[in-house]
């Protein structure tokens, strides 16, 4: 004797589906839009401090173009100060004084120049850096938060 089995009629509403494909779509919508939203928050400060990060650059490099133009009125100033002297020379001896004299002056600032200089790049450069990767550390940060 073999065994009927009843199986119980399912009947799907048309209307309840089409409500939970809505409520599924609404919601999904409402998550892309907030993403969206935030994604737009996090590239607006991104662009902030890339806009900080250029005013920095500008800043570094005015200071290290303001200290090579010190550089050069003071070598001018020295070079015509020495060919002043130069005119009024009166003996080889008085040359070679005063020849060594300027030469030795002038390796001495330049070695007090490129120290200068080493310490803005360096600066302008530990700045700039440290503020980039500040920056996209936390774009990154705010980025990873989305996902």
């Amino acid at each position: 004797m073999a065994k009927k089995t009843t199986t119980p009629e399912t009947t799907l509403d048309p209307a309840k589906v089409l409500e939970q494909v809505r409520e599924t779509a609404e919601q999904n919508l409402a998550a892309v839009k907030d993403n969206f939203a935030k994604s737009q928050n996090v590239l607006t400060t991104l662009q902030a401090e890339a806009e900080d990060g250029v005013a920095v650059v500008q800043d570094q490099t005015s200071k290290i173009s303001m200290a090579l133009i010190d550089v050069v009125r003071k070598n001018t100033e020295a070079s015509l100060m020495h060919a002043e002297k130069l005119v009024g020379v009166t003996s080889i001896a008085q040359l070679i004084e005063l020849q060594t004299g300027f030469l030795r002056q002038q390796a001495e600032n330049t070695l007090e120049t490129t120290k200068n200089l080493q310490t803005l790049y360096q600066d302008a450069g530990t700045q700039m850096v440290g503020d980039a990767k500040d920056a996209a550390e936390k774009a990154m940060s705010e980025l990873r938060k989305l996902t």
